[in-house]
């Protein structure tokens, strides 16, 4: 095989790879949007499904952008590359920013279940500290006046 045709292939395997990335990682932008747009009444086995589709979906990246590192990509052969490359990029941009909102989200529910596991803990709930304050007897707000 000449050296000709060991280019021409590299060149189509990094194409054809390249490609398979931005779908994937479309994939994975569909799973994190349906993900935002889940309630607190969204069941438990929805959201497990999702995460087992979303890890999935991670091993197989892991496993093509193993063999994608494997080519030079600052190097695009033709256009059809730099535009592959490019999008590539902005999907990686994309996925990161949704794991930040995705991150933030888990942290404040986490947040608020600690809340009100302390409160189940400590034998108070929400309605007794909304009652009216007995004479002499100041809470913290009110007593800041």
């Amino acid at each position: 095989m000449s050296q000709q045709n060991i280019s021409i292939n590299s060149g189509q395997e990094k194409t054809s790879l390249l490609r398979e990335s931005i779908q994937l990682y479309r994939a994975v932008e569909d799973i994190y949007l349906k993900l935002e747009q889940t309630s607190f009444e969204t069941s438990s086995y929805d959201i497990e499904k999702k995460t087992r589709t979303l890890n999935d979906i991670f091993k197989n990246l892991h496993r093509l952008e193993s063999r994608l590192c494997k080519h030079n990509l600052s190097l695009a052969e033709d256009e059809t590359e730099r535009i592959l490359i490019k999008n590539r990029e902005v999907m990686i941009g994309k996925i990161c920013g949704y794991n930040r909102s995705l991150q933030q989200k888990a942290k404040t529910i986490s947040s608020l279940l600690r809340h009100e596991l302390n409160t189940l803990n400590t034998g108070h709930n929400a309605i007794e500290g909304y009652g009216p304050i007995a004479v002499g007897e100041e809470n913290t707000l009110s007593g800041s006046f």
